[in-house]
């Protein structure tokens, strides 16, 4: 009996851990693709402003959440008043984070020299009230690992605040078709929500759950001011030095090089964090799994880059004029994108080895070099932004590399030639089949760098004997 009850638990958690992928895949997905579709639509301008927006409605929940999420999953044991005092504090964050960017709005359209985003960050708070009042419940299913009800109402939320926007757009209201958009999408939520579990603030908070928050929830949102200070500040410089225009352009092709090479990013990275963790107290071979995921990488990445060069004709085709600089952006971005994901995987390598806090210090540390290099490059114009942007990455990546070597006492030499090895290989191979295909049409291009890139990686991984399954 107990063999079978461990066997339904196994097959539960695979459910579920299919399931969350699936929740995270929708909420980052879906809204990229209707972002594109909004590209028809709108200029830069326009998502210059969005974004500027979204940048503070991001921070402020990032401020005024304060990890209770991670607090109350972190906590073993949940009783009623524990429940309760997570609830009203939700309930007090949403409310006052709302109700100080209200006051607040005038002041930030200021400083974004955007007199006219005023009504539109007020707006916009709306949804801080929104992320908050069915916390608790949404907790609750993460705990219970509910994924596929999470899933539901992610993908219903998205699919439906998508399409509210995309009406409102047609109908004139520009950028803030988007916003009220995403505010349709998120009451949804909210209400199914509180129909599985109508629990409402006693603000009552309790000893109990101060000394969580202090223990536990600050470090969480410490880490998430680091994750929002990486994804958000280009926005703010870029516009404050280059305008919202460019600050919209940068973002959309930072979404779509994201909506390429991000996900595998992060399921290599994710992937490779557990097959790390095993590993951990056998040196030997936790260098060699990890140079099989660096190498893996480098590989994949390598054959998407080819394809998104080799057939980067294609988006000039469907884009508007006011887009014609997206090519160019699109693919900086995605080497710049690449090159992070190497960065995540020595990351998680690190964290994996029982660093963690190593690598939080050292995301820290970087702060003002990655602050200073983004206001360097946006001073000198937007191309020479992009190629500073790659340099930085390339400082992250060599940095990471040197941790590694001090804590794993492997060679970060012997790590930089794991990549540059297919890397140059790569180089030559796709280099000499794009000459090949330089004069082909578009649809002969697709097809035959799409069996060429999945030719090359096959025989990569031959060559390589990778075995990272």
């Amino acid at each position: 009996m107990r063999f079978l009850s461990s066997i339904e638990n196994l097959k539960s958690t695979e459910s579920s851990v299919i399931w969350s992928i699936l929740a995270d895949v929708t909420q980052r997905f879906i809204p990229a693709l209707f972002l594109l579709s909004y590209v028809y639509l709108l200029p830069p301008s326009s998502f210059g402003a969005l974004f500027l927006i979204n940048m503070v409605i991001s921070l402020g929940n990032v401020v005024f959440s304060f990890g209770l999420r991670h607090g109350y999953l972190h906590k073993s044991v949940i009783d009623e008043s524990f429940e309760k005092g997570f609830n009203s504090l939700a309930w007090i964050f949403g409310a006052s984070s709302t109700c100080l960017l209200v006051i607040a709005a005038p002041w930030l359209a200021k400083l974004f020299n955007q007199a006219e985003l005023s009504h539109s960050i007020r707006i916009a708070s709306i949804q801080l009230l929104l992320l908050n009042i069915a916390l608790v419940q949404f907790s609750f299913l993460e705990k219970k690992r509910s994924y596929r009800f999470i899933f539901l109402i992610r993908t219903v939320s998205v699919v439906l605040g998508g399409l509210v926007g995309f009406l409102l757009i047609h109908l004139g209201f520009d950028y803030l078709g988007i916003i009220y958009g995403s505010i349709v999408g998120q009451i949804l939520p909210v209400v199914l929500l509180f129909s599985t579990k109508p629990v409402w603030p006693s603000f009552s908070i309790g000893d109990e759950w101060l000394a969580h928050l202090k223990n536990f929830s600050g470090w969480v949102a410490a880490n998430d001011f680091i994750s929002w200070f990486y994804s958000w500040i280009d926005i703010l410089i870029l516009n404050v030095l280059m305008g919202v225009e460019f600050s919209g352009l940068y973002r959309v092709a930072h979404q779509v090089a994201g909506l390429l090479f991000l996900a595998p990013s992060m399921g290599i990275a994710n992937y490779s964090f557990n097959m790390l963790s095993r590993v951990k107290d056998h040196s030997v071979v936790f260098v060699s799994t990890l140079k099989q995921f660096l190498i893996f990488a480098t590989v994949f990445f390598s054959a998407m880059l080819f394809l998104l060069i080799i057939n980067i004709d294609g988006l000039k085709i469907i884009i508007p004029p006011q887009w014609s600089s997206l090519n160019f952006s699109v693919i900086v971005l995605a080497m710049v994108h690449i090159l992070f994901g190497l960065v995540m995987i020595s990351s998680y390598a690190i964290r994996s080895s029982g660093r963690a806090l190593l690598e939080v210090k050292l995301s820290y540390i970087l702060i003002p070099f990655f602050f200073a290099a983004s206001w360097i490059g946006a001073k000198m114009g937007y191309s020479e932004f992009l190629y500073i942007k790659l340099f930085v990455a390339i400082i992250f990546l060599s940095l990471y590399f040197v941790v590694l070597n001090r804590i794993q006492m492997m060679s970060a030499q012997s790590i930089l030639l794991w990549i540059l090895n297919p890397v140059l290989v790569s180089i030559v191979f796709f280099g000499l089949t794009w000459l090949f295909l330089y004069q082909q049409a578009l649809v002969e291009k697709m097809i035959i760098s799409s069996i060429v890139a999945f030719g090359y990686l096959l025989s990569m991984i031959y060559i390589h004997k990778l075995k990272i399954v």
